[in-house]
């Protein structure tokens, strides 16, 4: 029954997907004080640095920038403004960020360097009275999945999940700064068969991931939140049932605190044993071009009333237009009691990360990362050998230069390494993707990427092949071909050949359907893998 269902989903969405021709219309779907936000994003073409046009009866009204781009929605920084921007104007890409002129005496709207341009300053509102004027949004989606597994081995290991997802954001309800946040998945597995007390035949897995009521009006003096949490903030802290509470001590300072409990990791379920408090101390500068935020924390984790982790966290960012990217993060370690025993000291840098990004041109963009996250001490691992928990120290160093060719070609390269404590030589990891847009046919998309790594006991190497064509605006199907072989000691191999074809269909405004089939042969797994979903995006 599992297999009939899967490939009749399969069947029907691949035809569906091949015969569909229509085409949504990309519209400016919300505003901030510094970028207009799109419904469109890289599911239909749209890359970082593209030209957009907003068209209102005809006439172009303003010139935007694609600054920051998602799946289904791209967020843009405005270079000219004729006219005030509205919620469901008309927008139109002009300029793809891979387009580079193939001739520098060309005359061509793509000889234009809009990354270089000042936005146009939006226009002063008192903070308050900008709330109240913004509308009332309910965003997300909630969407219906099938996932299915064929084993072809003698195992015969197939199962099925069914599973539904919610994902919703309620923001400035009354149109007083108050949102709802909310983050769910139900899954229910249906197994061939059962392992015995290590895997049963049939089991639901619930996770409440996100459920909070925000109070964060601008101009307001109190910001709060609660619920379940991910603090923002301070990003070791993670998941948190409790309570936050900001204050805002100008336009620029604000200090803050939290507490509650830690969800359990495994289910997600509500639990008393772990408890995380903390204060936190936020400022953010914005002078013409450059802009600034910093944030410092004192954070605390308890287990059963014992101290579990305490920590100094330190985060550090720093924008200049689009040409450079500054971030850096780390935290220290304040052992006391059982944890200096362990440690042998009283502070300890651990989770140090900075990355530094450039975009001289808009065509060339390079990174440079130093990561020396290392383990620290918790209530849970307090019985662990010294030398487990020593052996995955590690640091290392990552970069990466990206470059948009004419001819709609992109090039990505990276390269990184990383040593453990207890490692004889480094481990190196590389890596690189080559894209061409619009090669056979218009609005195409075809990709080579390659990963792989190396080490003085193991290697690894990962190839893939992918070919996408839209369909319209939201309509596309991608065949893919690939696999990856790994190498441990020079005797012990694996590898896997993995086959996929995926597709995605917009159904009129709100709706979708989208899936994939994937056939593996290999060392890991002989079968099919299947997903079909059907979502509601609101």
């Amino acid at each position: 029954m599992m297999k009939g269902i899967l490939y009749g989903w399969m069947i029907l969405f691949l035809w569906v997907t091949l015969h569909a021709r229509s085409a949504d219309t990309m519209r400016v779907q919300y505003q901030t004080p510094n970028l207009v936000y799109v419904n469109q994003g890289r599911a239909q073409g749209l890359a970082l640095g593209d030209t957009l046009r907003v068209i209102r009866n005809g006439q172009t009204i303003a010139r935007l920038v694609v600054q920051y781009v998602s799946s289904r929605s791209a967020a843009c920084r405005v270079v000219q403004a004729d006219a005030a921007i509205r919620v469901g104007d008309q927008v139109e890409r002009v300029e793809p960020a891979t387009a580079i002129a193939e001739s520098p005496t060309e005359e061509s709207p793509r000889m234009t360097d809009t990354s270089f341009v000042r936005p146009t300053p939006p226009e002063r509102v008192h903070p308050e009275s900008a709330v109240r004027e913004q509308k009332a949004a309910i965003r997300g989606h909630l969407a219906i999945q099938f996932f299915g597994v064929d084993d072809f081995s003698s195992n015969n290991r197939d199962y099925g999940v069914p599973n539904l997802s919610l994902r919703l954001r309620a923001q400035n309800l009354w149109r007083r700064g108050m949102h709802i946040h909310i983050r769910l998945r139900s899954r229910y597995y249906q197994r061939n068969q059962l392992i015995p007390g290590v895997v049963p035949q049939q089991e639901w897995r619930n996770r409440l991931y996100e459920m909070a009521f925000i109070y964060e009006p601008s101009g307001a003096r109190l910001h709060y939140r609660f619920g379940r949490l991910l603090t923002e903030v301070i990003n070791g802290v993670g998941y948190l049932d409790g309570l936050l509470l900001q204050g805002n001590l100008g336009s620029h300072l604000a200090i803050g605190g939290f507490s509650g409990t830690q969800p359990d990791w495994r289910t997600s379920a509500f639990q008393t044993d772990v408890t995380k408090h903390g204060l936190y101390l936020r400022y953010r500068r914005e002078a013409g071009a450059v802009r600034y935020s910093g944030t410092a924390a004192i954070t605390g984790e308890y287990r059963g009333g014992k101290v579990s982790r305490e920590f100094l966290y330190i985060q550090n960012r720093i924008n200049l237009l689009t040409h450079l990217y500054i971030y850096q993060s780390a935290e220290v370690e304040w052992n006391r009691g059982w944890r200096r025993q362990r440690s042998g000291t009283t502070l300890a840098l651990t989770s140090f990360y900075a990355m530094i990004r450039y975009q001289p041109f808009p065509w060339i963009s390079t990174t440079l990362s130093v990561d020396n996250r290392q383990n620290y001490w918790t209530y849970e691992i307090v019985s662990l050998a010294d030398s487990l928990f020593n052996r995955n120290q590690r640091q290392g160093i990552r970069g990466y230069l990206q470059l948009r060719l004419p001819s709609y070609w992109n090039v990505q390269l990276n390269v990184g390494v990383n040593r453990r404590v207890t490692d004889t030589q480094p481990t190196y990891n590389f890596g690189g993707v080559l894209s061409k847009r619009h090669l056979f046919l218009r609005r195409s998309f075809l990709s080579l990427r390659f990963f792989g790594f190396t080490s003085d006991l193991t290697s690894g190497q990962y190839v893939n092949l992918m070919f996408r064509q839209y369909l319209g605006v939201q309509h596309y199907v991608a065949l893919a071909a690939g696999g990856y072989t790994y190498t441990f000691g020079g005797d012990w191999r694996r590898n896997q050949m993995i086959f996929r074809l995926t597709g995605h269909l917009a159904v009129g405004v709100k709706f979708y359907l989208r899936g994939y089939l994937e056939r593996q042969e290999g060392s890991d797994f002989r079968g099919i893998r299947g997903l079909m979903e059907v979502g509601y995006q609101f």
